[in-house]
């Protein structure tokens, strides 16, 4: 009778275990499924990027994350988007020669850095459409919480989203200025 009430038991936990595992699953592919609803139905480039890092940070369970875009030829516009990153990790990062290196990588990169409040985990990942790098996202966890290939696998993810709204948000952009200089060209003709 106790070994049938032992087996009993672990039986439930491994229901429990697994019921919490499909749930957290779930949650990941609607946080996913928001964001590709998010991406396609905003134009405002701003807004999406900044939620993109606020959603990337919360479907790999990172503390912190940042996006940095640059666009055009020479990477003249500028735009950074941040999600409760500290302040005093973003000067290190810029300092931290390894991240310089990071920004021309095109594959996931995952590094350590350690600061005053101890040792993170650093993952960083492309912002990609077709050909084109757009920037980087990097999340960032405490050495307690450490990202795994599921976790580089979303982020990959979110970034080749991200590449892509920002690509459709440039090509709109110089559309744009194309209308507007057309306009002006006829104007003074």
């Amino acid at each position: 009778v106790l070994m049938s009430f032992a087996n009993q038991v672990a039986l439930a936990m491994q229901n429990a275990r697994l019921y919490a595992e499909t749930l957290e699953a779930f949650k990941r592919e609607q946080r996913l499924n928001e964001m590709t609803r998010m991406i396609s139905s905003e134009l405002d480039l701003s807004q999406v990027l900044s939620r993109i890092v606020r959603l990337a940070v919360e479907l790999v369970g990172a503390s912190s994350g940042f996006l940095d875009v640059r666009l055009g030829e020479e990477s003249k516009r500028e735009f950074s988007y941040v999600a409760s990153y500290p302040e005093e990790m973003g000067d290190l990062i810029k300092k931290d020669a390894r991240f310089r290196r990071l920004f021309r990588k095109r594959s996931p990169t995952m590094t350590m850095i350690e600061d005053a409040s101890g040792r993170k985990e650093i993952l960083c990942v492309p912002l990609i459409a077709g050909n084109q790098k757009f920037g980087i996202l990097c999340l960032m966890a405490s050495i307690d919480v450490s990202f795994v290939v599921r976790e580089m696998k979303l982020a990959e993810s979110v970034g080749w989203q991200a590449g892509i709204a920002i690509q459709n948000a440039d090509r709109l952009w110089s559309a744009r200025r194309r209308a507007i200089e057309s306009d002006l060209l006829r104007q003074s003709a």
